[in-house]
């Protein structure tokens, strides 16, 4: 568990505390992150918001332990669209909150766009090689592929 040490500064919101420096650990018990992911059938992603101002950003398909935390790979427009599509989220109630649609991972489609830098291939910030051939190949990227298999074959058999 992450422990931090705040003071009477760092509340932004209210109820503000004012007795002094204390040690505060974050963990969803007492709501100190939000977080949005986004699973489709070329993305798993994870994003999250901290009330101590960190920001994560994890890729679960190569990095399924959460191990690396990415958000320096995000463009400025990518981290953007995470940050607005998150605060939508959590101000949306009922059926207002249907119109999010996780189909589209971020950003423009420039920057959805496969483009190359300093002569690595990346997708969306993230480098595309070692990692990624490594990944399909290990036990867990060839039972993924195969689970996705098995539930193209089921849902469009007629």
């Amino acid at each position: 568990m992450n422990c931090f040490r705040h003071d009477n500064e760092h509340w932004r919101t209210a109820p503000l505390w004012t007795a002094g420096p204390f040690c505060f650990c974050m963990s969803s018990s007492n709501n100190t992150y939000n977080c949005v992911r986004t699973i489709n059938a070329t993305h798993n992603l994870l994003y999250c918001e901290f009330v101590t101002g960190l920001i994560t950003y994890y890729n679960l398909r190569i990095d399924p332990f959460e191990t690396q935390n990415r958000v320096k790979h995000l463009t400025a427009s990518e981290k953007e669209y995470f940050h607005n599509q998150l605060h939508q989220l959590l101000n949306c109630r009922g059926p207002s909150c249907r119109r999010f649609s996780h189909s589209n991972s971020g950003g423009s489609n420039e920057d959805i766009s496969r483009r190359y830098e300093d002569d690595h291939m990346m997708y969306r910030g993230e480098p595309v090689g070692y990692s990624e051939r490594a990944w399909r190949l290990s036990g867990y990227g060839r039972r993924y592929a195969r689970a996705r298999e098995l539930h193209r074959r089921r849902h469009t058999m007629a």
